[in-house]
């Protein structure tokens, strides 16, 4: 029998150019056996696409259920899934389609710095934060 579908995918920790995920393991029926005799999860297969929507690619093939993604593109949303083989060689179906971007907390921007100002406009400027955790900043 086939196991069932993993669940979703958690995203446990972001950095300026990785991304660790965990998901939680098949157990029981949910393996494709029974409760009383559940059939081993040999691997779990984690795709991932290239970030510009294209075609997923098998990024690892593993029996455990945590995995660090590095060398990623900053501000690139990459979307991911995942499958499980059974100890009789069934695959599951995919789990659902999951997207995230790496990077971190910008650092703060400068404290505004009043320019000029009159009965209906004022005119203030910031500097820039010095790290914008690895993408584009959007706004304030």
């Amino acid at each position: 029998m086939e196991p069932t579908r993993p669940g979703l995918i958690t995203f446990l920790a972001a950095t300026r150019n990785s991304l660790s995920v965990q998901w939680d393991p098949l157990l029981g029926e949910d393996t494709g056996g029974t409760l009383a005799n559940p059939i081993g999860i040999t691997a779990y297969e984690l795709y991932m696409d290239n970030g510009f929507n294209g075609d997923f690619e098998l990024v690892t093939s593993q029996v455990g259920t945590t995995y660090t993604i590095n060398y990623l593109t900053p501000g690139l949303l990459y979307r991911f899934r995942l499958r499980a083989t059974n100890l009789i060689g069934y695959n599951s179906a995919f789990s659902t389609v999951q997207s995230m971007m790496c990077g971190t907390t910008p650092s703060s921007p400068g404290s505004p710095i009043l320019v000029s100002q009159s009965s209906s406009l004022i005119h203030f400027y910031w500097t820039e934060p010095f790290d914008n955790g690895g993408t584009s900043i959007t706004s304030y």
